[in-house]
């Protein structure tokens, strides 16, 4: 795979975010005041399908799509799996994605750093599928990586129109990926 195009830029999140290899807190009492649904689901531990579609909920409300994802990864095969998607019949559950020696599963599943891709280009620098993303006129991502006690359980992944996402969207999805990988992860703390 090529190297991150001009459009798509590296996405850092400061360490208090959970991401970038930190230690991330399931404080479920409350810590998550914009998301209360979905941080009830997580809290409630409820059926992994009824937490995804509260964090679709939430990713729509707080960050907008047209597109939304979960995917678990596979670290031994360096593949990630859908868990969940908005669209089930373009992109439904269980289909798996090779990642193993590409700048975004460096970037996103290796490092913990999320990305941003802002233009067609920048999807067929970068995904294997670019012409079923493209096809239903998505052009931009916005992949949060899912990481509970420094290692990356998925992704949430979020397409939209063209130079849709920006930086001010990466800590609403930090937020609502810490939520999911407290459900991943099946540490609940309410304190």
């Amino acid at each position: 795979m090529p190297a991150p195009t001009p459009g798509a830029r590296r996405a850092h999140l400061a360490n208090d975010t959970g991401m970038s290899g930190t230690r991330t807190t399931c404080n479920l009492n409350g810590a998550s005041p914009a998301f209360p649904d979905l941080e009830k689901a997580v809290a409630d531990g409820r059926d992994p399908m009824d937490v995804f579609a509260a964090a679709e909920k939430a990713a729509q409300a707080a960050i907008g799509h047209r597109l939304f994802t979960i995917m678990a990864f596979h670290a031994d095969s360096v593949e990630v799996e859908r868990l969940y998607s908005s669209n089930e019949s373009a992109y439904p559950p269980g289909g798996r994605k090779q990642k193993r020696d590409t700048a975004w599963g460096r970037q996103v599943l290796d490092q913990g750093e999320p990305f941003i891709g802002r233009s067609a280009e920048d999807i067929r620098a970068h995904f294997n599928d670019h012409e079923v993303i493209i096809g239903l006129g998505l052009e931009a991502v916005l992949n949060m990586p899912i990481r509970h006690d420094g290692r990356t359980l998925g992704t949430i992944n979020l397409l939209h129109r063209a130079d849709y996402y920006t930086e001010d969207h990466l800590a609403p999805a930090a937020e609502i990926a810490r939520l999911v990988g407290c459900a991943l992860s099946g540490n609940r703390e309410k304190e």
